[in-house]
Order: structure tokens, then sequence, then C-alpha cells
């Protein structure tokens, strides 16, 4: 009670000292909403434009405690080399001997100021000789991480020391990725979930839960991004190598890398041996070595893999019939994978169900039965491949089940590459046509063949935010797109198709914001009711019509 006393009397003396005054106060390095909550009333509005400037490195408490919200970046190099000059020299200038040294050094704190006010500290009290400098640029890291950077490492280790429980793990595991280098969304969602570090969540996915997470520590600033989805979402990201030395540090501190991925090599020669040796839920194998490869059929008895991923320019990986029963699979990603037919299903034995898989990248020549899509009936992101030659009837006959793909309900991306010229096929092969999901909000396609029908069942997709068509016909050479088709398409790549007249109205493609066209060299114009769309922001052309482009940029300047 007496410490709540206490801050009533110093809040109602500071509300006094202010009542009537214009006052500028900055708050540094605010951690919680609750904080602002609880002095916001001591701050008097005198209606004489006084100001409150807060510090945080918390984006909700940015948008919670202010009116404007001014995000402080990494600095660039120009500015690096600023504020180290002011650091080191104060109003003097850099002597010239020391400048390019200095340049790097400067460099070598990757823009964080707090970095460069350390390490120019230091140079300030210190002999300013090229041979000493050669030597802090040798061991900046190490400077930075001990002894004159223990004010760096207490700033860094605050931030870790206020995240949550769950985010600990998830943030020092960062330190297992490679040092300046952008790192895949899709792997780390892939990584947390095979780790154990996620806690499930009643209808969610345990990807989506890692996708929260991840934008919680990217909120923190702990985590920023590097590039970003056609559709909007962050695709990757990196770590500042402070912060990933602060993670490799605690994280050994804590045994927390004691059961890292298993990751085999070119050189390692022990893939065959997988099943005896991977038990931590994840592997990846890189190689060029290959053209087929036979999946042995142990890899069953990995009861507990989560994550398969075969990369590099590895040629083609044949499945056993036991992958059917690997219940826990989360993940498969391949060059190609090809995949035995599904075993018989027995309604009351669920077993051969792969109810976690999520991802199927790239499944080769697969006949999509009903019975198949059902083994997998909670896929979200699908790359399918048809031979660029189908030999026979039989082969073509994985042509004939695509529409079958429609049952899949939770499916969210699709790309899907027909053999070339699939117009040649056998007709009653292609009777049945393209049929999607609902829920789609990706979709590529290359090499088929468009009709009307097509095209009006991709464009009443609700969902579908990014359509990529790639060396397609369309029927007549005509695309006609009215009534509001597509609404919530966001990115629309043509590339090398053969369409000639597009038509559209002002209610297609309402939400557009990047239209891209590649090698189209027919088409007469772009609609012109594309320039009513206020959403879009660039019309990319790449070897187009010559008078196509001009015509079209003087009608999108208007």
């Amino acid at each position: 009670m007496d410490n709540e006393r206490d801050e009533y009397r110093l809040g109602e003396q500071l509300y006094k000292g202010l009542t009537g005054r214009r006052y500028l106060i900055v708050l540094d390095d605010v951690w919680s909403v609750e904080v602002w909550d609880k002095i916001r009333f001591y701050f008097p509005d005198n209606g004489n434009r006084s100001r409150l400037i807060f510090t945080t490195r918390l984006s909700d408490v940015a948008f919670y405690c202010g009116s404007c919200c001014v995000r402080v970046n990494l600095l660039d190099e120009c500015e690096c080399w600023d504020l180290f000059c002011v650091r080191v020299f104060g109003e003097e200038d850099c002597p010239l001997e020391l400048e390019q040294i200095g340049r790097e050094i400067a460099k070598m704190c990757k823009g964080l100021p707090l970095s460069i006010t350390v390490i120019g500290g230091l140079l300030q009290k210190s002999a300013k000789t090229v041979e000493y400098w050669h030597n802090v640029l040798e061991n900046i890291r190490v400077i930075l991480s001990s002894g004159e950077g223990d004010q760096c490492l207490n700033v860094l280790y605050s931030s870790y020391s206020h995240l949550p429980a769950h985010l600990k793990p998830c943030f020092l595991y960062m330190g297992t990725f490679q040092e300046d280098r952008e790192i895949p969304v899709s792997r780390i969602t892939k990584l947390w979930a095979a780790e154990g570090f996620l806690k499930p969540k009643a209808a969610r996915v345990l990807e989506e839960v890692a996708e929260d997470y991840l934008k919680d520590l990217i909120d923190r600033n702990l985590v920023l991004v590097g590039k970003y989805r056609k559709n909007g979402k962050v695709r990757s990201v990196y770590i500042h190598d402070l912060l990933r030395d602060l993670c490799i540090s605690l994280a050994d501190r804590e045994k927390l890398f004691s059961s890292a991925r298993v990751w085999y090599t070119s050189e390692d020669s022990s893939v065959r041996d997988l099943s005896r040796k991977c038990k931590l839920r994840f592997f990846a194998y890189s190689t060029a070595n290959f053209s087929e490869f036979n999946l042995p059929s142990s890899i069953s008895s990995v009861w507990n893999l989560q994550t398969l991923i075969f990369q590099g320019t590895c040629g083609l990986v044949d499945a056993p019939a036991e992958i059917w029963e690997m219940s826990q699979l989360r993940h498969i990603v391949c060059n190609k994978i090809r995949l035995p037919d599904p075993p018989p299903s027995d309604q009351e034995d669920d077993t051969c169900v792969l109810r976690n898989l999520q991802t199927l990248v790239q499944v080769v020549n697969f006949i999509w039965t009903e019975e198949a899509c059902k083994i997998i009936p909670n896929i979200k992101k699908l790359r399918v491949v048809f031979g660029d030659v189908l030999t026979d009837y039989e082969d073509c006959l994985c042509l004939h089940y695509i529409h079958n793909l429609c049952s899949l309900q939770k499916l969210e991306s699709l790309n899907m590459r027909f053999p070339f010229c699939i117009s040649r096929y056998p007709v009653d092969l292609l009777s049945k046509r393209l049929a999607f999901p609902t829920r789609l909000n990706k979709l590529c396609l290359r090499n088929y063949s468009l009709t009307r029908e097509d095209l009006a069942m991709i464009g009443s997709l609700q969902h579908l935010q990014v359509l990529e068509l790639e060396h397609s016909s369309f029927l007549g050479g005509e695309w006609s797109t009215f009534n509001g088709e597509c609404p919530c398409l966001k990115f629309l790549r043509i590339d090398s198709c053969d369409v000639v007249c597009w038509a559209s109205d002002t209610f297609a493609f309402r939400v557009l914001e990047k239209l891209v066209a590649r090698d189209v060299w027919q088409l007469q114009e772009i609609p012109s009711e594309m320039g009513e769309i206020s959403t879009l922001k660039l019309i990319h052309l790449h070897h187009c019509v010559k008078t196509w482009y001009h015509h079209n940029v003087e009608k999108r300047s208007k």
C-alpha cells in the first residue's frame, strides 16, 4: 500500500507541476501498455501543443500509446558512417588515413546504432592508429559480446527477458540458421513444429500457430522482414548478427540445440540409413548426385517424422507404399516425387489417412482418384507435375481425374504443370475439366488449354489472391472478365500465353495491385477499365508489342 501511495503522490506532484505549462517529455523504452494506462492521467492536456514521445521495441505498445507512430529502421551505410564519426571525433573530421578502415568498422555494425555507439565509444578513448583500428575490425564481434560491449548485450538481453515463455525457444532457435541469410518463413514454421516448440490451439494447425509466433517476434523487432509474398504475407525474415550471437550464447547455456535438426549433405553417403539415424522429426537431404532415388520402405519406421525434404538439383524420388502409413507427416518437399497408388480405404480404419499432411511438393503423374484425395483431407499446398511425354493411354489417365482436386477443401495453394500441348491428348481424358476448392487463394497453371468455362470457374473463386498463367492457350484467343470476377485478386501474371483479345469491365479485379505480362506478343491491349482500379500499383511488361505498351501507358497515366 505504501508503494501505491507513493506512486500516487508522485503522480499528483507531476500533474500539478505540468498544469498550465507547455512541455515535451520523452518516455524511453516502454515495455507494456499497462505502464501507460497507469501514468497517462498525470499528463494534463493544456491545449498548448504539449507533446509526449515514447520509445519502445514493441509495435503493439507503439500503436496503443501513440496517435502517430514512426518506425525507426536500421541505418544505411551513409547514416552509419555519420553516426560513427560523431561518436569518435565529435565535430572534427576523420583523418584521411583512418577513413577506409573506419568505414569498414561502421559497416560491420550492420546498421544498429547501439553497436556503433559502443564501438565508437571504444575508439574515441583509444589510440587512433590504423593498426589498432584493424585489430578492432577483426575482433568487433568479440568486443560487442563481452567487456566493452556489456552495455550492448544488456540492452539486447532485456528484449529476450521480456519475451513470454512460449516465444523464448522459438527466438533462440534463430541462432541455428546461417549468418547473413534470409530464412524462408515456410522453413521456420516447419522446424518449430518439428522441434515441438508450438502450443496446439483448437481448430488451428501448428503452422498457423507458428506464423502467429513469428509475427510476434517481428512486432518485437527481434526478427526483421526480408521479403514479402505477392499476396502481402511475409516470405522471408532475417536476424541481426548481434541478436544471432545472443541466441547462440543463450541456447548453448540452456542446452536448447541438443535436439537440433538433422541435415544430410551430398558428402554424406548414409541417406539410405536414414530410418536408422533420423530420430529429432525433420529430415532434409540436398544433393546433385542422383537422377532417381528409391526411398526405403523402412522409412515408415521413423514413426515421428514430420518433415521430409529432398532439395537441390536431385532427380526423382520414388516413394514406397509405406509412406501412406506415416500419419505424422506434415510436409513433403521434393524436386519430383512419385507416389504409389494409395491402398484401398476401410471406413472403419483410418490408419492410412494422412490427416496432418499440409504440403506436398511436387508429385509426378499421380492419379487423383476420389480415394487418393480422401487420404490427404487437410492438404494446404500442392504442386502437381505431369510428365512432358505421356506415352500411352494408360499414362494419360492421370489427366482424367484432376477435377477431383475440388474435394480438397483446405487447399490454399495449387500449382499444376501439364504436358506440353495438352489439347492433343484423347478428348475423353479431358472431358471433365478443371475444378478447384473454394478456399483456394493461389493458383498457378502451366501448359493448359483454357476454355471459357475454365476461365469463368477461375473467376468465380472468391478467395483467389494470386493467379499465374504460363504457356497456356485461350480458346479462340479471347478472355472476358466481367460481373465482379476475381474479387480478391491482388497479383496477376500472364506469361507466354496466346491471348489476343482481353475484355473486362470496372467490376472485375477490384483490388488488383500488380499486373505482370511477359512474352504476350499477340495481345492487342490491356482493357482500358484496368486504369480505373484504384489499388493498381504496377503494370510490368516484358517482351510485349511496342505499340501496345505505349498505348496502355498513356491510358494508365490518365
